[in-house]
């Protein structure tokens, strides 16, 4: 059907320190390869998914209309596999018209956090145009956290042999 990618089992064993012992020559050669079998199981997986909505999306909207519903999960059996087919609901919200009744709200005398999720933030290319006399405040506000590093490797255009 498809061709099947495999690792090395002694590379697939290895350890996140062991791997990091690696000569720089055997880590290219590992990210390379790893990046290579990345890239085709996100496009199996891509064309596997989009086959399963081909499949299932009919039965699973015509099961949730049955339950007058448009979202959610239906349950389905084909042949002897069981299929759970979710139907996420993205909601979106327009800001203006939030705005409008945000400020009807507070007119009435009602708490607009008592109904509206409000989080405020600030742009990050904006920080240094707030007016001097708010900076300390904002400032006392912020809070960095550190996220999962992105590593990248690059490599010198040499010849394999050099590697």
């Amino acid at each position: 059907m498809t061709q099947t990618l495999t690792i090395p089992e002694a590379l697939a064993n290895l350890t996140p320190d062991q791997l990091a012992q690696l000569p720089a020559s055997q880590l290219a050669e590992v990210y390379i390869d790893f990046d290579q079998i990345w890239t085709q199981v996100k496009k199996y997986h891509a064309n596997f998914d989009a086959a399963l909505e081909l499949r299932y999306r009919e039965q699973a909207i015509e099961a949730l209309q049955k339950t007058s519903r448009d979202f959610g999960t239906a349950q389905m059996e084909d042949g002897r596999l069981r299929v759970s087919y979710l139907r996420k609901r993205n909601t979106s919200w327009n800001q203006k018209i939030l705005t409008e009744v945000a400020e009807q709200l507070t007119a009435s005398g009602r708490r607009v956090e008592d109904f509206i999720k409000i989080e405020l933030s600030v742009l990050e290319s904006k920080l240094d145009t707030i007016p001097s006399e708010f900076t300390e405040q904002v400032k006392k506000a912020k809070t960095d956290k550190v996220g999962k590093p992105a590593i990248l490797l690059s490599f010198e255009k040499k010849e394999e042999s050099e590697w």
